[in-house]
C-alpha cells in the first residue's frame, strides 16, 4: 500500500515515471507491469546485485 501511495504522490508532484536513482525515464513496459516500480530495471538490478 505504501509503494501506491508514493507513486500517487510522484504522480502528483511530476516525476511519475523517472527513476529515483539516477532520474532516466522508466519504460512504460515496465511501469505496466509494476505502476509503482521507483527505479529504472538498470538501477534496481544494480541494488539487487548488491544485496
Amino acid at each position: 500500500m505504501e509503494d501506491i501511495e508514493r507513486a500517487l504522490a510522484r504522480m502528483a508532484d511530476g516525476t511519475y515515471g523517472l527513476c529515483v536513482t539516477c532520474g532516466d525515464r522508466i519504460p512504460v513496459a515496465r511501469l505496466e507491469v509494476i505502476p509503482w516500480a521507483e527505479q529504472c530495471v538498470k538501477c534496481k538490478a544494480r541494488g539487487e546485485r548488491r544485496r
